[in-house]
């Protein structure tokens, strides 16, 4: 008896002290935290986390939304956004907003037009301008900015076999280099797939616009059965506008094709063929004539 009744005591001070430090921690992180801070850029509706990709000159903005979690009292909150690019603050931007009981604010955020390339970090943060205390938690965002920051490369590519024949099929494989952070959204970047003539012009399209949907990317195409392609393969990476961002070359392992082995044959066909019937007349006579000016000249020579 005495055995039970000294567990039931201790079952209920576990569940008495167990639920003051429940109580004191859910308090505290009330207390380190009073309401949550939301940030995006401007021009980035569908993930707001996602990094910004822009053209030098570009004025960065960014949008806040800030929730007051207790219903008890209103907070005057200061956002602070902070700009750097490798380390190295830039600039910076900030307003202050009045938040009600329970309620939800918005704030707006420009920073400077940026012309440097490169990979630029902001830092949103919200304060209690009454305590100081910091009021949410910070938000972490990036911009790539300019040509020397591509959001995306191609790394390698790679196709299924060493060797094919006109007008069959084929799989290439392309491995793309996306930048840190980067999420791909839909229509962010497409794949181009021609192939060269030999003057190094377009001679094939055999893909127009795959879009990218990760950093592997495979891709089932057909060669042309006939045409005046040379064997090699142009994959260029694009962006939302077709810009081109970058572009690889890949030699191709195909038999020689018959329309470009046979084109010199076919050249000096096309030229006899193309030739009025009397040009040949008028060249043949003028060969007959010629041999016979030289007969003449050998004959009176034998004479003389």
């Amino acid at each position: 008896m005495q055995k039970k009744t000294f567990q039931l005591f201790v079952f209920v001070t576990a569940l008495f002290f167990g639920g003051i430090i429940s109580s004191e921690t859910s308090l505290g992180a009330d207390r380190r935290y009073q309401g949550t801070l939301e940030c995006g850029f401007k021009e980035i509706t569908d993930d707001t986390r996602s990094p910004l990709v822009a053209e030098k000159g570009t004025v960065v903005t960014i949008t806040c939304g800030v929730t007051l979690h207790t219903k008890e009292k209103a907070f005057p909150v200061f956002i602070l956004g902070k700009q750097s690019l490798g380390g190295v603050p830039i600039a910076s931007s900030g307003t202050n907003i009045a938040l009600e009981k329970g309620s939800t604010a918005g704030a707006v955020l420009s920073f400077p037009a940026s012309f440097q390339n490169g990979e630029y970090e902001y830092m949103l943060t919200a304060v209690d301008t009454d305590t100081g205390n910091t009021f949410a938690e910070a938000v972490e965002l990036k911009a790539i900015i300019g040509k020397g920051a591509e959001p995306a490369k191609l790394e390698k590519i790679v196709l299924d076999k060493e060797q094919y024949e006109w007008g069959g099929s084929f799989d290439v494989t392309v491995f793309l280099k996306i930048a840190e952070r980067l999420v791909i959204m839909p229509g962010m970047f497409s794949l181009r797939v021609t192939m060269e003539a030999r003057d190094g012009s377009e001679c094939v399209v055999l893909e127009d616009s795959a879009a990218v949907t990760g950093a592997t990317m495979k891709l089932s195409l057909n060669f042309p059965s006939e045409g005046q392609c040379a064997n090699t393969l142009r994959v260029s990476l694009r962006d939302t506008d077709g810009k081109v961002i970058d572009q690889k070359f890949v030699a191709v392992g195909l038999s020689l094709n018959d329309t470009v082995s046979s084109g010199n044959t076919n050249f000096v066909q096309g030229l006899f063929a193309s030739m009025p019937k009397i040009f040949w007349i008028f060249l043949a006579l003028t060969i007959i004539l010629m041999l016979a000016l030289v007969g003449y000249l050998i004959v009176r020579k034998r004479k003389s």
